[in-house]
């Protein structure tokens, strides 16, 4: 056998090599991107399935005011909600502005309560009308009183205005709002 046989034979062996292990090296290097472009995607899903992160918190707190700006006068006062991490399962947008809400308190010492401004109805905003006394919703003419309660048990809106769980950080002074939307149109309290 000559050396040009030899060398014919081993040719396509040695391309045979070449083009697999180019073709192994191409692969891995797919893996590693595509592995971690499929765990960045899986991450919301896989953090809410083990009860970590955003999904896990005990609620929506955001700070709507300070203690000192809601007088102890029994009088609702509405203040705005700006969510401050507006998020969905995979983005993070700028801070968005909610619906506001109403505070009050009756004493000094006492924590804050809040109301949804949100009319059960057919969501409507509601307002506080000081020469009445009374909340009022524009819409549909549904009256409640200072607490939230239905004022006239045949009203249209199906059930009294929706409460918020409030805190006060001791150290700052900031009102703490768990902010929740509610569906409208029902008679039982359910939170979007």
């Amino acid at each position: 056998m000559s050396e040009d046989t030899t060398t014919q034979a081993n040719e396509p062996r040695r391309s045979f090599g070449t083009k697999l292990l180019a073709a192994l090296l191409g692969i891995g290097a797919l893996l590693a991107p595509t592995a971690a472009g499929v765990a960045v995607l899986l991450d919301p899903v896989l953090k809410k399935r083990r009860g970590s992160g955003a999904a896990s918190d005990d609620g929506n707190w955001i700070r709507v005011a300070s203690i000192d700006q809601i007088p102890p006068d029994g009088v609702p006062r509405q203040f705005a909600v700006v969510d401050p991490k507006p998020t969905d399962k995979w983005n993070l947008y700028e801070p968005q502005s909610e619906r506001p809400v109403l505070l009050r308190r009756t004493s000094e010492n006492e924590t804050p309560v809040a109301l949804s401004v949100t009319c059960p109805h057919l969501g409507c905003i509601v307002s506080y009308d000081a020469k009445a006394e009374d909340i009022v919703c524009p819409c549909h003419n549904a009256v409640f009183d200072v607490a939230g309660k239905r004022l006239d048990k045949n009203s249209v809106s199906p059930r009294d205005l929706d409460p918020m769980e409030v805190k006060v950080d001791k150290q700052t002074g900031d009102v703490l709002v768990n902010y929740k939307r509610f569906k409208g149109g029902i008679a039982e309290r359910e939170a979007i």
